[in-house]
């Protein structure tokens, strides 16, 4: 976003000595640092959080996909399984009605 160089943080700190004065500086200085080190925490835990919501969203999706394939192999598993037994049913069928029907002399 924006650069703090040196010189700049020299200034600031020259500045801060100033007005706040040497005495409640260093006080200063490491309140400070211990908000900023919470505000990184913080935003660390929020990112960690969006992170796992995202990952929980594609498990989510993808289980679904799973999902849906295996009703789609389900559906045709069970469509195969009827043709086979229509096919393995038709010779047996001949077979009977061959059997119930008085030979013919040749």
């Amino acid at each position: 976003m924006f650069e703090v160089g040196f010189s700049e943080i020299i200034v600031i700190v020259v500045v801060a000595l100033i007005v706040i004065g040497p005495e409640k500086l260093p006080k200063l200085a490491r309140t400070y640092g211990l908000l900023y080190g919470r505000v990184q925490r913080y935003v660390s835990g929020i990112k960690q959080d969006m992170e796992r919501e995202v990952a929980l969203d594609q498990m989510k999706k993808a289980t679904a996909e799973a999902q849906q394939k295996l009703l789609a192999f389900q559906s045709q598993m069970i469509t195969l399984e009827g043709e086979a037994e229509v096919v393995s049913e038709l010779p047996l069928e001949e077979a009977k009605a061959r059997a119930q029907t008085p030979e013919t002399v040749k």
